[in-house]
């Protein structure tokens, strides 16, 4: 396992042992690409559209690309997994560079996931969320379910706060 929380000889460690074949997987974030390996057979990268595989400061680089770029020079298969691939992915497989592979079984005895779009125009708002809103998140985490909102703005706040423009 590869991470921003190991020390030095950890990381040194845990390079050694990919380095030798001693460790047949490793598991990390996108440092974890310039791991050397005895014997790489395959990169998996999991959430492909994934903001975060991008590298904003310092040497900036894509961790999905290099993925792609040292799978293609090591003459290795690579997976690009993601329910909802990124705008690039889609466009390669467009080209025909990748090879769209579809899940049509869920694992185990996963249930498709219960999705409901509740039009908030018009509603009053409570701390941010509509009371319909608040009712049905109140009725999943009674019954011991897990709730997921997706909010499609960061750090904004439109249904709290106005402003208006002078003019």
């Amino acid at each position: 396992m590869l991470h921003s929380g190991l020390n030095d000889s950890e990381r040194l460690s845990a390079w050694l042992k990919a380095r030798n074949g001693e460790a047949a997987i490793v598991i990390g974030t996108r440092s974890s690409l310039f791991t050397p390996f005895k014997n790489l057979g395959v990169i998996v990268i999991d959430e492909e559209h994934d903001s975060s595989y991008k590298q904003q400061e310092g040497w900036r680089y894509h961790a999905r690309d290099l993925a792609v770029y040292r799978a293609h020079s090591e003459q290795i298969p690579i997976i690009l997994g993601s329910a909802t691939p990124a705008l690039e992915t889609l466009h390669n497989v467009r080209q025909r560079k990748y090879h769209m592979l579809r899940l049509t079984r869920r694992a185990g005895n996963a249930r498709p996931a219960v999705q409901h779009v509740l039009d908030l125009k018009g509603q009053q708002v409570q701390a941010g969320l509509a009371p319909a809103l608040i009712t049905r998140m109140r009725q999943h985490l009674q019954a011991n379910n897990q709730v997921i909102l997706f909010l499609n703005r960061r750090g904004f706040a439109r249904r709290c706060c106005a402003t208006t423009a002078a003019g």
